[in-house]
């Protein structure tokens, strides 16, 4: 994670392990309104064994004086696993997408709690009508409602837009 100043000298931020920490953060930062970073990585995680192996990836924080926190670490199972893009922060939580794992084994769209790191899926496609593999983030609108799109999948097995209200 690097952070560019506008002479465009460079800064690094933090460098991922790949271990307990995550690696390989493929999807962008959101910003809190306390200059916290929030994000993605598509591997690594705290070790927890579980029948699905471990670790798919993690949602981390980092703040202050650059210090990364692990928010939650996906197993790759029924809570999905490699988050890829970008999240949203809305109302305490952050939302966002996994490309596989979820309760229909094709990805999640799901949501993480910064106060305590739990994650709930709103979710999990099925690779049928619903559509699966939603690469891109998503988009919550005032009253809550989350929108997204599954690169595939549903009717015409071209994808979906797909939006889920509380």
């Amino acid at each position: 994670m690097f952070e560019l100043d506008p002479s465009n000298a460079e800064t690094i931020l933090y460098n991922f392990t790949g271990a307990a920490d995550g690696g390989n953060p493929f999807g962008g930062l959101t910003r809190g309104e306390d200059g916290t970073l929030y994000g993605t990585t598509q591997i690594g995680g705290r070790s927890s064994p579980s029948k699905y192996g471990c670790c798919k990836g993690v949602v981390f924080s980092l703040s202050g004086a650059n210090t990364e926190k692990v928010l939650y670490t996906f197993t790759g199972g029924r809570d999905g696993g490699t988050p890829a893009a970008d999240l949203v922060l809305y109302n305490g939580a952050l939302y966002g997408t996994t490309l596989s794992g979820g309760p229909g084994h094709r990805g999640t769209a799901f949501s993480v709690t910064i106060a305590d790191g739990m994650e709930k899926v709103l979710h999990g496609f099925t690779g049928k009508g619903d559509g699966s593999s939603p690469h891109a983030g998503l988009l919550i609108n005032a009253a809550g409602v989350v929108y997204g799109t599954a690169e595939k999948g549903g009717r015409f097995k071209q994808g979906t837009l797909f939006q889920y209200s509380k």
